[in-house]
Protein backbone atom coordinates (compact mmCIF):
# COMPACT_ATOMS: atom_id res chain seq x y z
CA UNK A 1 0.00 0.00 0.00
CA UNK A 2 2.88 2.30 0.78
CA UNK A 3 4.25 1.74 -2.72
CA UNK A 4 0.85 2.75 -4.23
CA UNK A 5 0.80 5.97 -2.29
CA UNK A 6 4.35 6.71 -3.35
CA UNK A 7 3.49 6.03 -7.02
CA UNK A 8 0.47 8.33 -6.85
CA UNK A 9 2.58 11.06 -5.28
CA UNK A 10 5.17 10.69 -8.00
CA UNK A 11 2.50 10.99 -10.69
CA UNK A 12 1.16 14.18 -9.15
CA UNK A 13 4.70 15.55 -8.91
CA UNK A 14 5.42 14.77 -12.58
CA UNK A 15 2.14 16.37 -13.66
CA UNK A 16 2.95 19.56 -11.78
CA UNK A 17 6.42 19.57 -13.26
CA UNK A 18 4.99 19.19 -16.78
CA UNK A 19 2.63 22.10 -16.29
CA UNK A 20 5.32 24.31 -14.80
CA UNK A 21 7.86 23.45 -17.49
CA UNK A 22 6.24 22.84 -20.85
CA UNK A 23 2.53 22.80 -20.15
CA UNK A 24 2.21 26.53 -19.53
CA UNK A 25 2.12 27.21 -23.25
CA UNK A 26 -0.72 24.71 -23.75
CA UNK A 27 -2.74 26.24 -20.91
CA UNK A 28 -2.11 29.72 -22.30
CA UNK A 29 -3.26 28.62 -25.76
CA UNK A 30 -6.44 27.15 -24.28
CA UNK A 31 -7.18 30.41 -22.45
CA UNK A 32 -6.65 32.41 -25.67
CA UNK A 33 -9.05 30.13 -27.57
CA UNK A 34 -11.69 30.44 -24.85
CA UNK A 35 -11.35 34.23 -24.84
CA UNK A 36 -11.73 34.40 -28.63
CA UNK A 37 -14.81 32.16 -28.47
CA UNK A 38 -16.35 34.37 -25.81
CA UNK A 39 -15.74 37.51 -27.87
CA UNK A 40 -17.40 35.90 -30.90
CA UNK A 41 -20.36 34.12 -29.31
CA UNK A 42 -20.78 36.10 -26.12
CA UNK A 43 -20.89 34.78 -22.59
CA UNK A 44 -23.61 33.43 -20.34
CA UNK A 45 -23.57 36.57 -18.19
CA UNK A 46 -23.75 39.00 -21.12
CA UNK A 47 -26.97 40.59 -19.84
CA UNK A 48 -25.38 41.22 -16.45
CA UNK A 49 -22.36 42.74 -18.13
CA UNK A 50 -24.58 45.05 -20.19
CA UNK A 51 -26.35 46.18 -17.03
CA UNK A 52 -22.99 46.81 -15.40
CA UNK A 53 -22.01 49.13 -18.26
CA UNK A 54 -24.81 51.55 -17.30
CA UNK A 55 -25.44 52.77 -20.83
CA UNK A 56 -27.28 55.99 -21.61
CA UNK A 57 -28.53 57.73 -24.75
CA UNK A 58 -27.31 61.11 -25.83
CA UNK A 59 -28.45 63.46 -28.59
CA UNK A 60 -25.70 65.15 -30.58
CA UNK A 61 -25.91 68.07 -32.98
CA UNK A 62 -23.61 68.86 -35.86
CA UNK A 63 -23.58 71.33 -38.71
CA UNK A 64 -21.26 72.42 -41.46
CA UNK A 65 -20.77 72.83 -45.17
CA UNK A 66 -20.83 70.06 -47.73
CA UNK A 67 -17.41 69.19 -49.09
CA UNK A 68 -17.58 66.52 -51.75
CA UNK A 69 -20.48 64.22 -50.90
CA UNK A 70 -23.10 64.65 -48.18
CA UNK A 71 -22.23 61.27 -46.68
CA UNK A 72 -18.55 62.16 -46.32
CA UNK A 73 -19.43 65.57 -44.90
CA UNK A 74 -21.68 64.05 -42.24
CA UNK A 75 -18.98 61.54 -41.32
CA UNK A 76 -16.45 64.36 -41.02
CA UNK A 77 -18.87 66.17 -38.69
CA UNK A 78 -18.94 63.17 -36.36
CA UNK A 79 -21.91 61.15 -37.61
CA UNK A 80 -20.91 57.48 -38.03
CA UNK A 81 -21.65 55.98 -41.47
CA UNK A 82 -23.84 53.30 -39.88
CA UNK A 83 -25.94 56.03 -38.25
CA UNK A 84 -26.46 58.17 -41.34
CA UNK A 85 -27.33 55.29 -43.70
CA UNK A 86 -31.12 55.22 -43.20
CA UNK A 87 -31.37 59.02 -43.22
CA UNK A 88 -29.50 59.31 -46.51
CA UNK A 89 -31.66 56.55 -47.97
CA UNK A 90 -34.79 58.53 -47.13
CA UNK A 91 -33.19 61.80 -48.22
CA UNK A 92 -32.39 60.34 -51.63
CA UNK A 93 -36.12 60.00 -52.36
CA UNK A 94 -36.50 63.78 -52.26
CA UNK A 95 -33.51 64.90 -54.29
CA UNK A 96 -30.49 63.62 -56.17
CA UNK A 97 -27.63 63.44 -53.67
CA UNK A 98 -25.00 63.64 -56.40
CA UNK A 99 -26.53 66.35 -58.58
CA UNK A 100 -28.65 68.50 -56.24
CA UNK A 101 -26.28 68.53 -53.23
CA UNK A 102 -23.12 70.45 -54.06
CA UNK A 103 -19.99 71.64 -52.33
CA UNK A 104 -20.78 74.71 -50.26
CA UNK A 105 -24.35 73.70 -49.31
CA UNK A 106 -25.04 73.86 -45.59
CA UNK A 107 -26.37 71.01 -43.45
CA UNK A 108 -27.71 70.56 -39.91
CA UNK A 109 -28.12 67.18 -38.27
CA UNK A 110 -29.22 65.85 -34.87
CA UNK A 111 -28.55 62.21 -34.09
CA UNK A 112 -28.88 59.90 -31.09
CA UNK A 113 -26.24 57.49 -29.85
CA UNK A 114 -25.91 55.11 -26.89
CA UNK A 115 -22.75 55.41 -24.77
CA UNK A 116 -21.23 53.73 -21.74
CA UNK A 117 -20.09 55.68 -18.71
CA UNK A 118 -16.58 55.38 -20.13
CA UNK A 119 -17.68 57.19 -23.29
CA UNK A 120 -17.64 54.16 -25.60
CA UNK A 121 -20.27 54.01 -28.35
CA UNK A 122 -22.67 51.07 -28.12
CA UNK A 123 -24.72 49.80 -31.06
CA UNK A 124 -25.87 51.76 -34.08
CA UNK A 125 -27.16 55.29 -33.61
CA UNK A 126 -29.96 56.97 -35.53
CA UNK A 127 -30.53 60.35 -37.15
CA UNK A 128 -33.43 62.28 -35.61
CA UNK A 129 -33.39 65.29 -37.91
CA UNK A 130 -31.47 66.24 -41.04
CA UNK A 131 -31.72 69.51 -42.96
CA UNK A 132 -29.74 70.53 -46.02
CA UNK A 133 -29.88 74.03 -47.51
CA UNK A 134 -29.13 73.51 -51.19
CA UNK A 135 -28.69 76.06 -53.96
CA UNK A 136 -30.37 73.76 -56.45
CA UNK A 137 -33.53 72.72 -54.57
CA UNK A 138 -33.73 75.04 -51.60
CA UNK A 139 -34.11 73.71 -48.05
CA UNK A 140 -34.95 70.02 -47.65
CA UNK A 141 -35.49 68.51 -44.20
CA UNK A 142 -36.59 65.15 -42.80
CA UNK A 143 -37.63 64.24 -39.25
CA UNK A 144 -37.78 60.84 -37.56
CA UNK A 145 -41.20 60.23 -36.06
CA UNK A 146 -43.39 57.28 -35.09
CA UNK A 147 -47.17 57.74 -35.34
CA UNK A 148 -49.54 55.94 -33.00
CA UNK A 149 -50.55 53.37 -35.61
CA UNK A 150 -47.44 52.86 -37.66
CA UNK A 151 -43.74 52.22 -37.75
CA UNK A 152 -41.05 54.77 -37.04
CA UNK A 153 -39.88 56.48 -40.23
CA UNK A 154 -38.75 59.79 -41.69
CA UNK A 155 -41.28 62.51 -42.52
CA UNK A 156 -41.18 65.81 -44.39
CA UNK A 157 -42.27 69.05 -42.66
CA UNK A 158 -45.57 68.97 -44.61
CA UNK A 159 -46.51 65.62 -43.06
CA UNK A 160 -45.67 63.50 -46.09
CA UNK A 161 -43.68 60.33 -45.52
CA UNK A 162 -40.11 60.45 -46.79
CA UNK A 163 -38.89 57.05 -47.79
CA UNK A 164 -38.49 54.60 -50.65
CA UNK A 165 -41.79 53.96 -52.43
CA UNK A 166 -43.46 50.71 -51.56
CA UNK A 167 -44.70 48.52 -54.41
CA UNK A 168 -47.69 46.25 -53.91
CA UNK A 169 -47.33 42.83 -55.53
CA UNK A 170 -49.95 41.90 -58.13
CA UNK A 171 -52.76 39.66 -56.89
CA UNK A 172 -52.32 35.97 -57.47
CA UNK A 173 -56.05 35.34 -57.96
CA UNK A 174 -58.52 37.49 -59.93
CA UNK A 175 -62.17 37.20 -58.91
CA UNK A 176 -64.87 37.95 -61.52
CA UNK A 177 -68.10 39.08 -59.88
CA UNK A 178 -70.28 39.23 -63.01
CA UNK A 179 -70.28 38.15 -66.63
CA UNK A 180 -70.57 41.74 -67.82
CA UNK A 181 -67.11 42.45 -66.42
CA UNK A 182 -65.65 40.13 -69.06
CA UNK A 183 -67.40 41.81 -72.01
CA UNK A 184 -64.70 44.50 -72.59
CA UNK A 185 -62.07 41.78 -72.65
CA UNK A 186 -64.10 39.71 -75.10
CA UNK A 187 -64.52 42.64 -77.48
CA UNK A 188 -60.78 43.25 -77.47
CA UNK A 189 -60.12 39.60 -78.23
CA UNK A 190 -62.65 39.62 -81.12
CA UNK A 191 -61.03 42.70 -82.69
CA UNK A 192 -57.51 41.33 -82.26
CA UNK A 193 -58.30 37.83 -83.49
CA UNK A 194 -61.41 37.73 -85.73
CA UNK A 195 -63.10 34.40 -86.24
CA UNK A 196 -62.20 32.45 -89.33
CA UNK A 197 -64.84 30.60 -91.23
CA UNK A 198 -63.82 27.27 -92.60
CA UNK A 199 -65.37 25.86 -95.78
CA UNK A 200 -65.21 22.35 -97.06
CA UNK A 201 -63.21 21.88 -100.20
Amino acid sequence: MGRGIAAAGAAVFLTCAFISAGGRAAVSDWIDVAAAEERLLGSADQAARDDALLTFKRQLHAEGFVTGSLADSLAAAGVPPSTEFEALRAFATQLDLERDVRTGDRFHVRHEQTFTLAGVRVGVGRVLWLEVVTRARGTVAIHLFQPKSGAEQFWLPNGQAAGPPTMRPPPNVMTVTSASACEPIRSIIRRAAPCRRWSRS
